[in-house]
Order: structure tokens, then C-alpha cells, then sequence
């Protein structure tokens, strides 16, 4: 199931559609099923799960641009990093639930946890640095060489030019993936796997 698959579904399943006051999230989703409201929240790594008792106006807060204002209060934050599921299916599957009134809350997990607090990404990211601090000081230090060896020849030898510039050129190359690794498993939850998380 992908992005757009997810909210067809949601859609389906009569949830209304909200723009919310935080720029976090793409979209909000509401359903109320008689006793509880259900807010589906939509971000870039993770989809949120709200549910609040009550009526739909008690449990809606809206600006007066009509924009959803979200409380911490009941929120359940999931990944799709270290999902070991679809996400999406996962959250279908709990609003049908919640619609038919068979949804506990209080009995769900997160799912998934914050790509910048997995171990794997921190222990790349320390790396990435000491390897980017390691070529600066390289790069340095052969800049150094080309200024000693102007004011002594004259002229910059040419394999001291050849290895500042593949070192620049691998430097440029490191930073570009390093920024990169941020968005590995950000679209981990439009794989499907076959199964739901229950």
C-alpha cells in the first residue's frame, strides 16, 4: 500500500480530511464512531494515532482558520523505520477497528522507532564525521604542502594539485551521501510485507 493507496482507504472508511496547524504533519484524518474520535495523522517518517473520548466538537480543536490544532494528549507516535510491518496496512486495519468499535487504545504499541535515535544511524553518523573531520585535516595539510612548495620552486607541483583535488572531490562525494542517510527508510512504509502488525 502506498501514500495515496492509505488515504483512499481512510476516505473510505468516512474519515474527513483536516489541514493541521503543524507543519509535521501532511494531513489529518478524523473519524468519530459514536463514543471516541480518531485522528489519523500523516508525516514524512511516520504516520500518528489520536484518540480522544468525547464528541466530535469537544475533541476537535480548530483555529479560527480552520486548521486542527494537535494536544500530546492519547497521541501514538509510529515509524517506519524499524517497522516490522506495513505501516499503512497497520493503521487501516486499527481504523477499522476503531470504526466498528472493537479498538483498544490503551493496548497499542508504537510501531517503529525515530530513525535518529536507531543505534545503526548513530554509530554511521559518528563515523561519517570522524572520516569528514580525518579529510579536512588532510585537505589542510596538503594545502599547506602547495604553499610551502610555491614559495620554495615557484610553481605548484602537480601530484600534491592531483591529490588535493581527488580529496576535495571524494570530500564533496561523502557530504553528499552523508545528507542522504537521513532520508534512508523514510519510505520503508509503502513496502509491503505481506502482513499487519496486530
Amino acid at each position: 500500500m502506498d501514500r495515496m493507496q492509505f488515504i483512499d482507504e481512510l476516505i473510505k472508511l468516512d474519515f474527513s480530511q483536516y489541514k493541521t496547524k503543524s507543519k509535521q504533519w501532511y494531513g489529518a484524518y478524523v473519524l468519530y464512531n459514536g463514543k471516541q474520535v480518531m485522528c489519523v495523522l500523516h508525516r514524512k517518517n511516520g504516520v500518528d494515532i489520536q484518540v480522544k473520548t468525547g464528541n466530535l466538537d469537544d475533541c476537535l480543536e480548530l483555529t479560527e482558520h480552520g486548521l486542527l490544532s494537535i494536544s500530546i494528549d492519547g497521541l501514538t507516535r509510529n515509524f517506519f523505520n524499524n517497522s516490522n510491518c506495513s505501516l499503512f496496512d497497520s493503521v487501516i486495519y486499527s481504523a477499522k477497528c476503531f470504526k466498528n468499535r472493537i479498538y483498544d487504545h490503551n493496548k497499542i504499541k508504537p510501531i517503529g522507532n525515530s530513525f535518529f535515535n536507531d543505534s545503526t544511524y548513530v554509530k554511521q553518523q559518528r563515523k561519517n564525521k570522524a572520516r569528514q573531520l580525518k579529510r579536512q585535516n588532510d585537505i589542510k595539510e596538503l594545502k599547506d604542502k602547495l604553499d610551502i612548495a610555491y614559495s620554495l620552486l615557484g610553481y605548484y607541483p602537480q601530484d600534491i594539485l592531483d591529490g588535493l583535488e581527488e580529496l576535495e572531490n571524494q570530500s564533496d562525494i561523502d557530504d553528499r551521501a552523508y545528507e542522504k542517510i537521513e532520508v534512508i527508510g523514510e519510505y520503508s512504509g509503502d513496502m509491503l510485507y505481506g502482513y499487519h502488525c496486530r
